[in-house]
């Protein structure tokens, strides 16, 4: 290809799926292709798909128009990762919502079932925080050891994601720290409205009650 003029060399980047290696590749004009690539002027993509389609319906009105940008052409190479990524957010806060009710529903009952404990320990002269931490003791528990539990299996299932791709990263230690942290907030979140109601109940009422 003696012929050619380099007329200029860009860094490299992913022309196919991030499966794929980054491979030698240029990018040539010549006028007898099977697609015609028009530069438009800036922020105004929508007039010259406007203008290119009025042009093409003109000249050849029986063949139909297929258009797209070079953005479209390779959002369509990464479409699969995007929808990946959607799918494990949209069930990553559904199970959230499911869990804060189920553990809303369970710091209610135990609320309830404690009541005269409550009562009887803070005539003995427990503190509110004594309380809370009486209460949210067992939770803290079940979220360290769901932990443990899952941090194995999740590196485990990201090790044999990440292994597709042609180029990938670590997965750090703090993700899972963050993760833990971040479980470990929203439970005791969830839990302690109802440990900071049964907290600060009057004990006379709760004994009288039962």
């Amino acid at each position: 290809m003696d012929d050619k003029v380099v007329v200029g060399i860009v860094k490299d980047f992913h022309y196919s799926s991030l499966k794929s290696n980054i491979e030698p590749a240029f990018i040539q004009f010549d006028n007898k292709g099977s697609h015609l690539m028009v530069k438009g002027t800036e922020n105004q993509a929508v007039k010259t798909k406007e203008i290119i389609s009025y042009v093409w319906n003109n000249l050849i009105p029986d063949y139909p128009l297929n258009i797209e940008s070079i953005g479209d052409r390779y959002e369509w190479h990464h479409r699969e990762n995007k929808n990946y990524i959607r799918l494990i957010v949209a069930c990553s806060l559904i199970s959230i919502f499911l869990s804060m009710i189920g553990l809303f529903g369970i710091s209610y009952q135990t609320s309830r079932c404690r009541t005269k404990e409550i009562g009887l320990r803070k005539i003995n002269g427990a503190r509110i925080y004594e309380i809370l931490k009486l209460l949210n003791n067992g939770y803290a528990k079940w979220v360290v050891i769901a932990c443990i539990i899952a941090f194995p299996a999740t590196w485990y299932a990201m090790q044999i994601w990440l292994s597709n791709f042609a180029y990938k990263t670590e997965i750090r230690w703090w993700v899972f720290l963050l993760a833990g942290i971040i479980a470990m907030g929203t439970t005791l979140l969830t839990v302690s409205w109802q440990s900071w109601q049964a907290a600060t109940r009057n004990p006379v009422e709760a004994l009288r009650n039962e």
